[in-house]
């Protein structure tokens, strides 16, 4: 993989599957020196806290240059909406130059890590996450109607909204954490 970030793949709007979205919610490009271990517990014990099935899928690591270590993570959490629609977030982190450093912090000795780390936060609703509608081409094609034209306002207003928000918390969670510019965000009490 390259040092050049790519652009999130869209899924087309008229593509005929059950992915409505996959798109890239929020980013985070951070330098400098930073609580790593305080980062990957804050990020499972969110999932956690609000019962998201969760899974490590990729991790790659690699001996750096003299430097520090560069590091590839994808997280995937999903959760049960209803019968019908489940929420996937998926984090995807690069981190490069990566070394541990100790700092004195409120008078006492702490090994930190200081490097360079870039996470995106990807948002998706999926419906028929059972595959209920795939049992042939009669339903599938129902399916794609009624995707379109009768579960299109719901999943809009309600569905990928409260996603798009619920995503973006836990965007601000690890803002705050890496101390970041700031502590609170415009969309705080929605959701």
């Amino acid at each position: 993989m390259s040092n050049v970030y790519q652009p999130p793949k869209k899924v087309p709007k008229n593509a005929a599957n059950e992915n409505f979205d996959g798109y890239s919610v929020a980013r985070i490009a951070y330098k400098g020196v930073f609580d790593w271990d305080a980062v990957y517990k804050y990020v499972m014990e969110w999932f956690s806290e609000r019962k998201y099935e969760f899974d490590e899928d990729d991790y790659k690591h690699k001996e750096g240059t003299k430097i520090g270590i560069e590091e590839e993570l994808k997280w995937k959490g999903n959760r049960k909406i209803n019968a019908y629609y489940r929420y996937f977030i998926t984090i995807e982190v690069h981190s490069w130059d990566m070394r541990r450093v100790e700092v004195i912090e409120n008078g006492k000795k702490k090994k930190l890590w200081k490097g360079r780390i870039l996470m995106e936060f990807y948002a998706e609703v999926k419906a028929d996450w059972q595959g209920i509608w795939k049992n042939g081409p009669l339903a599938f094609e129902l399916k794609k109607f009624v995707d379109q034209y009768v579960h299109r306002p719901e999943r809009n207003a309600v569905w990928v909204d409260r996603l798009y928000y619920i995503t973006y918390k836990l965007q601000a969670g690890v803002r705050e954490i890496l101390k970041m510019e700031s502590k609170n965000n415009a969309h705080e009490h929605r959701w």
